[in-house]
């Protein structure tokens, strides 16, 4: 605008200041005169009054109009935007932006949050202000740290209420809340898009000292690599590139590793990408523990992305809250908190400004991540390992506590938060933090001497320990990132800086770096040989938020790797302490030990290296705790090779002992029987006065510690591994523990429980490295690993040796009884078998109630009475041609019967409804693993035969067809027309050694005899009356008895007549171990002899001979041997006696 001379001050008549001015014609009045300036333009004059408001601003507008114009025209459009907003912000309500992190560090001046301070206990921080100050202001108090956070309404009313507090005679410390980050100095975790990068560079520019500029700008370089990984990557999008990188690295630890050997590899597609599992060798510390899930590591950071699928199963869980109900239902002062908390998560009472910001944040159970910052962290340490889903986890069975402590404006971590977080940590049973942020500095920061009198470091120190205190005292560990900014924080902290809580002066604090991908100290990372306590590598890929993963790289990420491993020292530690000791219900909280064990155990750089302190040693720091920690009486064991068992079931060998014939270890049994693996254990045959030994197998996929427990024993209650005590509690009326260590796996390991006065039921629950829990178990089995040719010590043989067996059919044993009978029990099966009189071949086993008695009568020699035919008690001998492997279940149909199949119980109906009504039991599946002939023995006993079925029935597991059991009788039994040519009477063979093998036909040269003698020696007849030298002239001088080791072991074997009444056989000398056995069945167990064998044929059965076998162990080349039958010499006849063949 153009003005003329005239636009001059003048003074009015009336005294008032004017100004005359000349304006453009389109500003005319009435008071204005017209005139023209330089250029032509029609001018007006107007005088203005300079001391009026409404003058000055005509003034303003005559001087400025297109400047007025815009400016009406903003006043306009905001008065518009105000009217359209307003209505809608009170009826539907303004919603806040999203989450998302902004560059730099938020303006201090907009935290209106003071962190108090006292040095007296009980005093609260509002009752020091003044009401006009007091009812602006709330106050929170940290109940564990004593710490208040008081919240102002204004900047104005915090700088008043801080001078007051500050003048407090009692006051300990008052300061702002103040900020950490989540990496470097650039106020965030540095894995950025370059743009933003740009211009965080320049921003700290203008901060730090012309010298370090230069430095800045060349240590940025070792990262830029990573800034092509900026997108988030679902794991069958990701690509291992830097596995060539890694490879020297890798096999130079495993040089070096422990003698631990990791289990096998999970079914996690990128498991074989998480190189720092190996380096860090978390996967052989696996081979010991890979967490429990009592074991707690809380996160404090961003939060979590709850629904990530390699998440969820590791989530902790506040069992005690109902989640979404409004309630606190734990009563611990949090509203659902169901996975954690957030303590800055949700906006104040609503404060958004009109544009949707929030003004101030609060407290929430909301712990959504919308940074991912905090997602990362907790799939680095408890990823779900074998879920066939993206990765897992360094300690893959522990629980993540999800403590959000980043503010809903910015994403900005405050000390106000993380002390909250701390408390609620400790509140709630954690027993690690895991703390990836610390303070911010410029990079790579040298200062020269100590902060300014401004700098609060002190004081966040002193914050941070008050925080802090309680959890060291309670044995809780922190572990904290060292920070990005390449800064020596060993400098740092002598001149007097803070770096927290890596810093914070703290025994259960460990401050940790970083290491690249060449085991080196990474270039960002912070450093120091006093403050880093230790590294590990930083560049990871993890968890990250919407299901998916992501590469970062920094002290953030190797942070939770430590964690990791203190997580598992600490599932360890628990799985062997003493569960009798006090607070032993929970893993222990021992962050002195566990700092200790992670410091001592890490590894030292390679030479060359890039300087770090140390390097964790997952594995070695969790073996070591195992050295120093196990108690004296762990027992250590080594599996049974895993080779296939001919025959295996689920269940328990069941065994009695009367506690009146002295301890059960030197007892005879009383009963055997077999018991399915359902638990609880419950319904024992024996109560008050027994002993119960359950004897099983377990198969065990991995090495490591195992806990088996039980619940609800009666006192003095054992489990035995391995046939070695590990545990015995006198008086345990909650449970007694067994704990061993598997060293190699796979296998199987020998469990025995022993339980005294069984009666109430009794739980079993096992604690496995996989599960890293109890639970309950009910996997027993009982395994058959070679086929023993009949009874305990007998010899039958292999079917080659014979042409033809007998048709299908049982050779059934039994004796008539006028009282009631009673269980045949099977632990002394052979004794019980002695005294059996009666012997018929009956062609299979479907008899229904009342249908047997009458075989059983006419096959009897002398008829009893009818009064003594009540009851019966006997035995059916046969075998189950099996034509494949397989499953199979049986059924039986009896009173008191038990099962057996390959000398191995495989069901018992002696129970109270099976044994009065017979009805049909059935036994769970069997697994058969090699087809062919399976000795099969079933005993019965009934008092009322009467009424006895006696039905064995086989179907393929699972189906519901059902088939008699068809047997073969044993190959001791033989048609007589199938021994035709045999050679005439007796062969013998003698054995170098103390015992007989087990194994009808041995191959190997140490079971070969060492020589067969054929008798009779001479004649057609002799009595068995004579001793290894003299069947093998000169044995005696080859060997002489005065020679210890000088041992042999005969045994002899003959077919005879199978009807036969001649006398009881019984051997000798006394004092010798020796056995006699007809077909599979005992007759002389070196005390007792059976009475005579007399088998009876049904009519229309082929004539056959049985199998008779004499067997002495542990005799000298002299050994006196001799066989009686009744009072007379036995006869051994060329004649009437058939050798096998």
């Amino acid at each position: 605008m153009a003005t003329s001379p005239s636009n001059r001050a003048k003074e009015s008549a009336d005294g008032k200041a004017l100004v005359h001015v000349q304006c453009p014609n389109a500003l005319q009045s009435k008071h204005s005169t017209a005139a023209a300036d330089d250029y032509g333009h029609t001018l007006e004059s107007i005088d203005v009054d300079v001391h009026q408001p409404s003058q000055k601003l005509l003034l303003w507008r005559l001087k400025h109009p297109w400047l007025a114009a815009a400016t009406a025209a903003v006043i306009a459009a905001s008065l518009l935007l105000l009217v359209v907003l307003l209505p809608v912000c009170l009826t539907k309500g303004c919603q806040p932006k999203a989450h998302v992190p902004k560059e730099g560090q938020q303006d201090l001046t907009a935290i209106k949050r003071l962190i108090v301070s006292f040095q007296a206990p009980g005093i609260d921080a509002l009752s020091a202000l003044p009401p006009e100050i007091r009812r602006f202001a709330s106050n929170l108090k940290i109940n564990s740290s004593q710490l208040q956070v008081l919240s102002l309404s204004s900047e104005a009313m915090l700088q008043q209420a801080k001078r007051i507090i500050s003048e407090h005679p009692e006051i300990d410390f008052v300061l702002r809340d103040f900020n950490l980050s989540l990496g470097d100095a650039r106020g965030k975790h540095f894995m950025q898009s370059q743009p933003q990068q740009h211009h965080k560079q320049q921003h700290h520019k203008q901060q730090q000292p012309v010298q370090y500029q230069q430095q800045q700008q060349v240590q940025q370089q070792p990262w830029q690599w990573l800034q092509q990984q900026q997108r988030p990557m679902h794991h069958d999008q990701l690509q291992n590139g830097s596995s060539k990188q890694l490879a020297p690295v890798i096999r130079r630890l495993q040089q070096t590793s422990s003698s631990l050997i990791p289990p096998p590899a999970p079914n996690d597609p990128m498991y074989s990408s998480q190189a720092y599992l190996r380096i860090t060798q978390a996967s052989e510390a696996w081979a010991l523990t890979r967490g429990q899930d009592n074991v707690i590591v809380a996160v404090l950071d961003t939060g979590a992305d709850t629904s990530h699928p390699d998440l969820q199963g590791n989530l902790w869980v506040n069992y005690k809250e109902i989640p979404g109900n409004g309630i606190d239902d734990g009563r611990n002062g949090y509203v659902d908190d169901v996975n954690g908390y957030s303590f800055l998560g949700a906006c104040l009472d609503g404060l958004f400004d009109m544009f949707g910001s929030c003004q101030e944040c609060t407290h929430s159970s909301d712990i959504t991540d919308t940074a991912g910052h905090g997602t990362h962290m907790a799939g680095i340490i408890a990823a779900v390992r074998n879920n066939g889903v993206g990765m897992t986890g360094a300690a893959p069975n522990v629980k993540v506590m999800i403590l959000s402590v980043a503010d809903c404006i910015d994403g900005t971590i405050y000390a106000s938060a993380v002390a909250q977080a701390m408390d609620y940590a400790l509140k709630m049973g954690a027993h690690v933090l895991s703390c990836s942020f610390s303070n911010s500095f410029p990079l790579a920061l040298q200062p020269s001497g100590p902060p300014g009198p401004w700098d609060t470091s002190s004081s966040q120190t002193a914050t941070f320990v008050r925080a802090a205190k309680p959890l060291e005292t309670a044995g809780v560990l922190i572990v904290a990132a060292a920070g990005n900014s390449q800064v020596n924080l060993d400098l740092l902290q002598s001149l007097g800086y803070s770096n927290n809580p890596c810093l914070t002066p703290l025994t259960n604090i460990i401050c940790v770096g970083a290491t690249d991908n060449a085991d080196n100290r990474a270039s960002y990372s912070n450093y120091g040989t006093k403050t880093v306590q230790i590294s590990a590598p930083g560049s990871i890929t993890s968890t990250w938020t919407g299901g998916g993963y992501k590469l970062e790289a920094g002290t953030s990420m190797a942070t939770p790797l430590v964690s990791s491993a203190a997580a598992l020292i600490i599932s360890l530690l628990a799985s062997i302490q003493d569960p009798a000791a006090a607070g032993a219900a929970e893993p222990p909280r021992a962050a002195g030990a566990v700092k200790a064990l992670l410091l001592s155990t890490a590894d030292l750089p390679a030479a060359g290296a890039n300087t770090y302190k140390t390097r964790l040693n997952s594995a070695r720091a969790v073996g070591q705790a195992l050295a120093v920690y196990a108690p004296t009486n762990m027992t250590s064991v080594l599996p049974k090779p895993q080779g296939q068992p001919v025959m295996s079931l689920p269940g328990f060998n069941e065994v009695y002992y009367d506690n009146k014939l002295g301890p059960w270890m030197k007892a005879v049994p009383v009963d055997v029987g077999i018991r399915t693996a359902a638990v609880p254990l419950a319904g024992f045959q024996y109560g008050a006065g027994y002993t119960l030994k359950l004897s099983a197998s377990m198969a065990m996929k991995t090495s490591g510690v195992y806990n088996l427990r039980l619940q609800g024993t009666s006192a003095g209650a054992q489990v035995l591994v391995g046939q070695q005590p590990t545990a015995q509690v006198l008086l345990p009326t909650n449970g007694t523990q067994a704990t061993f260590l598997l060293r190699q796996a796979p296998g199987t390991v020998d469990i025995d429980i022993v339980l005294p006065n069984p009666g109430m039921p009794v739980d079993v629950l096992l604690k496995t490295p996989e599960s890293g829990k109890f639970q309950r178990f009910s996997g027993f089995q009982v395994a058959v690993p070679t086929v023993s040719g009949g009874s305990a010590g007998s010899y039958v043989p292999a079917a080659g040796l014979v042409t033809t067996l007998v048709g299908s059919g049982f050779v059934v044993l039994y004796n008539f009884s006028s009282s009631a009978a009673a269980k045949n029990t099977t632990s002394t099966l052979n004794k019980t078998l002695l005294f059996l009189k009666n012997r018929v071949v009956l062609p299979g086993l479907n008899y229904t109630s009342g249908a047997l008695k009458p075989l059983l009568l006419s096959a009897t020699p002398t008829q009893p009475s009818s009064s003594s035919t009540n009851g019966v008690v006997g035995a059916a001998v046969g075998a189950l041609n099996i034509s494949k492997a397989g499953q199979y279940a049986f059924q039986v149909t009896c009173q008191g019967c038990t099962l057996w199949l390959n000398n191995q119980a495989i069901l018992d109906s002696w129970e109270a409804a099976n044994t009065a009504t017979g009805s049909a039991k059935q036994s769970p599946c069997v697994s058969l693993n090699t087809a062919g002939r399976q000795p099969l023995l079933l005993t019965f006993a009934s008092t009322n035969v009467s009424a006895m079925p006696l039905v064995v029935r086989v179907a393929d597991c699972g189906s519901s067809t059902w088939k008699v059991v068809q047997s073969s009788v044993s190959p001791g039994l033989v048609e007589a027309s199938k021994l035709a040519g045999s050679a005439g009477g007796m062969r013998c063979l003698a054995y170098k050694g103390a015992s007989l093998p087990n194994v009808p036909n041995p191959t190997a040269a140490s079971l070969q005899p060492l020589f067969t003698a054929q008798l009779p020696t001479s004649g057609s007849s002799m009595d068995f009356k004579s001793t290894l030298d003299a069947l093998q002239p000169g044995l005696a001088v080859a060997y002489p008895v005065s020679v210890p080791i000088n041992r042999f072991s005969l045994r002899c074997m003959t077919y005879v007549p199978a009807v036969r009444q001649a006398g009881s056989i019984s051997l000798g000398p006394a004092g010798v171990t020796s056995a006699a056995f007809d077909v599979d069945l005992q007759i002389w167990d070196g005390k007792t002899a059976a009475p005579p064998v007399a088998y009876i044929q049904p009519p229309s059965t082929p004539s056959f001979w049985s199998l008779l076998t004499l067997q002495w162990q542990n005799i000298t080349a002299t050994t006196a041997l001799t066989v009686m039958q009744g009072s007379a010499p036995f006869q051994v006849s060329a004649s009437g006696m058939w050798v096998p063949r």
